[in-house]
């Protein structure tokens, strides 16, 4: 007599009904995904909007700098407000509300011409743009493979770079820049009508979540992928500059430079369809023999090399990140989670300056061992912290 085996808790959601499932994700995970990419997708072109603003007789390059950082500005203040948010509100209320605020800018974008309105619109719609940001972070880092998901949601983020830098400026130089903008409310609106799918299945554990402030060792995930952040944007921000410091031309630089996109995109789909299957463990040591091999690529002396370590730079920070990420989502996966880009952002400020003084003061060596620093550092951090394996990972979230 054969006896059939239950249908197993983790392809079942809260109340207990089956998870439609598609890959590694369940349905509702894949929505979370998708909304989290769409919320992100204006990071993921910022250099056509730049450009597209940058063209403009009342703003010009240094405007459209300004118009940056205040709507990088107004993503760090939306993040915030989302922490602020008691445990057991509905995700997808808030989701929808950052969202309506994020296109409300937009519209306003287009309607305004002085600088001083752009600036208040980009600043209104980054305030969406973070507090719908930090629900979708939340809702992955309590989904059952946060490395997965967030994996997923990174490689989205590169194929919208890939479409958005090719599609966009075309678009603005046959019509308006205010296209730019237009396109990017269409695209958000899919997400309206996805937030109550992406919560669905967390709605239960979002109320379990602590309402308290992070934890500690929320505190001190976030450090880490801070650090991991300022030891990579420390050399990412400079790539053409080793090139050409190794002897390469523009055009070996672009290539190489057009090589770190497809390897990073390689890096996130590499945890995408197979990260549950790695411990904290493996992974970290895995990270930590790629920021090796990036090391000594970029501090290498000939054009192969560089193009290895430039390749390998932009794999280790793609692959890695969502490992951190899991790391977060399993000691906080309420508020540690949910200001993940205020973590990242910062260190993406930071990292270039720190960079670019290293370089101009003490040269590329030494800025490739401050990379190695920042780095091993963050990872062998994560390596002495431990962690329980995966299936010990997949029980406590059940």
């Amino acid at each position: 007599m054969t006896v059939q085996a239950a249908p197993s808790n983790e392809n079942r959601d809260a109340a207990g009904h089956p998870r439609a499932a598609f890959g590694t994700l369940s349905a509702s995970e894949w929505c979370a995904v998708a909304v989290a990419v769409i919320v992100a997708s204006l990071p993921a072109v910022m250099p056509a909007m730049v450009g597209a603003m940058a063209a403009q007789p009342n703003v010009g390059t240094t405007g459209a700098g300004y118009l940056v950082s205040t709507n990088m500005a107004g993503i760090f203040t939306g993040t915030l407000l989302r922490a602020l948010v008691q445990s057991g509100t509905s995700a997808k209320r808030m989701i929808v509300a950052g969202l309506l605020v994020m296109m409300l800018g937009n519209l306003v974008t287009i309607s305004v011409t002085g600088l001083q309105a752009l600036l208040a619109a980009r600043a209104l719609s980054g305030l969406g743009e973070g507090f719908a940001a930090g629900f979708c972070f939340s809702l992955m880092a309590q989904s059952r493979r946060p490395a997965n998901t967030f994996a997923f949601y990174t490689a989205g983020q590169g194929i919208i770079g890939l479409i958005g830098m090719g599609f966009l400026p075309w678009l603005v130089s046959i019509s308006d820049w205010r296209a730019f903008y237009v396109v990017l409310t269409i695209v958000a609106l899919p997400a309206l009508f996805l937030a109550g799918p992406a919560a669905g299945d967390a709605m239960e554990e979002a109320r379990q979540t602590s309402a308290s402030m992070i934890t500690k060792a929320g505190w001190l995930g976030l450090g880490t992928i801070f650090l991991f952040f300022t030891g990579m944007a420390l050399l990412w921000a400079f790539l053409q500059r080793i090139g050409e410091y190794h002897g390469l031309g523009l055009a070996a630089v672009s290539a190489a430079m057009a090589s770190t996109a497809i390897a990073g995109m390689a890096g996130s789909l590499t945890v995408a369809l197979g990260g549950h299957r790695l411990s904290d463990r493996q992974s970290t040591f895995a990270g930590i023999v790629l920021v090796f091999a990036s090391a000594i690529g970029l501090w290498g002396g000939s054009g192969a090399m560089f193009v290895f370590g430039a390749c390998a730079l932009n794999f280790v920070w793609s692959f890695q990140y969502p490992f951190l990420f899991r790391a977060l989502a399993h000691t906080d996966p309420g508020k540690g989670a949910a200001v993940t880009p205020m973590a990242t952002g910062i260190a993406l400020a930071v990292g270039p300056a720190l960079g670019g003084w290293i370089i101009g003061h003490a040269g590329i060596a030494v800025a490739c061992l401050a990379f190695l620093a920042m780095t091993l550092g963050a990872l062998v951090f994560r390596l002495l912290c431990g962690g329980p394996k995966p299936a010990q990972l997949m029980e406590q979230k059940l």
